[in-house]
């Protein structure tokens, strides 16, 4: 989503939870979050302006962090540390 710069409006609920920064590429909720507590959130956003701003910002995190190039980058540093210490 965060590549099409498109807000994500999720639960958290293990993994990664890094990948929906709230108010950076969207909001994460803990398990339990109604519907309606999910649109009221999306309301206020729109209201507010913050969607807008999230949909820039969202692209950039996605620039900066979400993606396979910055992934392999900082795989290479972890594979390259492993193989110092040996």
């Amino acid at each position: 989503a965060s590549a099409f710069g498109l807000p994500s409006f999720t639960h958290h609920v293990g993994g990664t939870p890094d990948y929906v920064v709230n108010g950076v590429n969207g909001y994460g909720f803990p398990l339990g979050t109604t519907a309606k507590e999910f649109a009221d959130k999306i309301k206020e956003c729109i209201r507010s302006g913050e969607l807008d701003k999230m949909r820039a910002t969202s692209r950039q995190f996605y620039e900066e962090r979400l993606n396979w190039r910055k992934w392999s980058e900082e795989f290479k540093k972890i594979c390259e540390e492993i193989d110092s210490k040996k």
